[in-house]
């Protein structure tokens, strides 16, 4: 298999995405912030996003999405530890991920991977 892909950000919105393609590491992933303002939303999907991506910086394996997407969560909990009354920054994520003849698939909150087959 081999992954081909485009995407789009929609600015302005009131839950700031972002998106990595990487056609040489077969990864597609995209994340959704959600945040008492638009500045934390923002700051939520990019650390999502580095979080997963950083991951497979050295190559991947089996386990890279996951470990990427516990390293998220652990950062997320980490720089909002002490945001009393405030809503907490959190992150919707949905990455594609292609192994040889077989794909690993993950989303988290409202993200979804809505077409995956050999015609896109």
């Amino acid at each position: 298999m081999k992954l081909f892909g485009m995407g789009a950000s929609h600015p302005g919105m009131t839950q700031p995405d972002d998106y990595w393609l990487d056609p040489p590491r077969d990864l597609a992933l995209v994340t959704s912030g959600m945040g008492a303002h638009d500045e934390q939303a923002r700051a939520a999907a990019v650390l999502a996003l580095w979080s997963i991506v950083g991951e497979f910086a050295d190559g991947s394996d089996d386990d890279a999405l996951v470990r990427g997407a516990r390293r998220a969560h652990e950062a997320l909990e980490r720089i909002t530890i002490g945001w009393e009354g405030l809503i907490r920054p959190a992150a919707m994520v949905a990455a594609v991920h292609l192994r040889g003849s077989g794909a690993r698939i993950a989303h988290a909150g409202r993200c979804r991977i809505s077409r995956v087959g050999a015609r896109g």
